[in-house]
């Protein structure tokens, strides 16, 4: 039989037919075990190994979502910045907006290239 550990908020029920007696749920922090008949033989909370375990997923999941959504915004700047350089005499609001938008690609872009990525804030 094996161990079977599941993502935050990854929980499904133990199945020992299918091999697994044991299951972590990261939301509760707990590990829960099976015998072969599928009754719970124990809960216990993580130890701080598993939770320092856990807690480094998150941190990995986020960077990987934040990565993706800075990725998206960079797609739509270059629509952005191409209806810009097509404006033959911007004005001062349309400069002033570019501005704004440079500054938070600039951002996304320092992000990404440091692998600053535990949020999306200034993108």
């Amino acid at each position: 039989m094996s161990s079977i550990t599941y993502g935050l908020g990854g929980y499904r029920p133990a199945h020992p037919s299918q091999g697994r007696v044991e299951e972590r749920d990261d939301i509760t922090a707990t590990v829960t075990t099976w015998d072969d008949a599928g009754t719970v033989t124990g809960t216990r909370p993580y130890t701080a190994e598993e939770q320092a375990a856990a807690d480094a997923e998150a941190v990995q999941r986020t960077a990987g979502t934040n990565r993706a959504t800075i990725e998206d915004r960079a797609v739509t700047a270059l629509a952005a910045n191409a209806t810009y350089l097509a404006i033959g005499s911007p004005s001062n609001a349309q400069n002033l907006a570019q501005i704004r938008l440079l500054t938070r690609e600039c951002t996304g872009l320092i992000r990404l290239l440091l692998d600053q990525l535990d949020t999306t804030n200034g993108t």
